[in-house]
């Protein structure tokens, strides 16, 4: 009998933007890539969007309303120096 191959999947990954995949790195992330990078609801980040004026300001794309990938590290590297 052979053996059975286990294949193991990364919990709490964070969520990629669709255009990823065809760009390397996606340069806006939407509100559900960051209730998941931050392990929150997505009412918590429109919370933070809208009360904490640390938080990064969401932009529209076509349409679409992201964060700039750009802006949020800038805020995660504010953040680890508290």
């Amino acid at each position: 009998m052979a053996a059975r191959r286990e294949t193991r999947v990364a919990v709490n990954k964070p969520a990629t933007s669709r255009d990823q995949a065809t760009h390397g790195v996606a340069a806006f992330l939407t509100v559900k890539d960051l209730a998941t990078r931050f392990r929150v609801c997505v009412a918590t980040i429109w919370r933070w969007s809208k009360e904490s004026p640390e938080f990064p300001k969401p932009v529209k794309v076509c349409g679409s309303t992201g964060w700039r990938r750009a802006d949020l590290e800038t805020y995660e590297l504010g953040l680890e120096t508290l």
